[in-house]
């Protein structure tokens, strides 16, 4: 899972229904935006809730989509469930899935077979090696 916390500041008039898009960057068109990927800020899900009242400044999580191609992508913040653009993130680069595979260290015994995403840490300690190898004795290996 891929997160990124989405911070806003100076709405005039925020409304429950205010929500946070995600876009390719330069987008000008704001129908443009993953379908699949938005929230109220609100509540920051995707569920409106008529008790809550708007938020002139705040911060929510907002979770990337797993299958996110990649590409360089901006979240926009929106007036009031509909495209009046309040406001847009600078750009950030979606490099693609990071996935560690499978390797052998010949003085090191070690066969990983894990797979991580974007976002997510990953490194492993390889003990008893005679010497450190060029890499060091941690290895995280990003293959994208």
């Amino acid at each position: 899972m891929r997160l990124l916390d989405a911070t806003w500041s100076g709405v005039d008039t925020p409304s429950r229904l205010d929500w946070i898009g995600l876009y390719v960057q330069g987008a000008q068109d704001e129908h443009s935006y993953d379908p699949n990927s938005w929230i109220f800020v609100s509540n920051c899900s995707q569920v409106a809730d008529a008790s809550l009242t708007g938020k002139a400044s705040g911060t929510c999580s907002y979770r990337l989509p797993d299958n996110l191609s990649p590409g360089v992508y901006e979240l926009h913040l929106l007036a009031d469930a509909g495209f009046t653009r309040l406001a847009r993130s600078n750009p950030f680069t979606v490099t693609g899935p990071i996935q560690i595979v499978s390797f052998k260290i010949d003085n090191g015994a070690v066969d990983l077979g894990r797979h991580r995403r974007l976002g997510q840490t990953f490194t492993d300690t390889f003990g008893n090696l005679a010497r450190p190898s060029a890499f060091g004795d941690l290895l995280d290996v990003p293959i994208g």
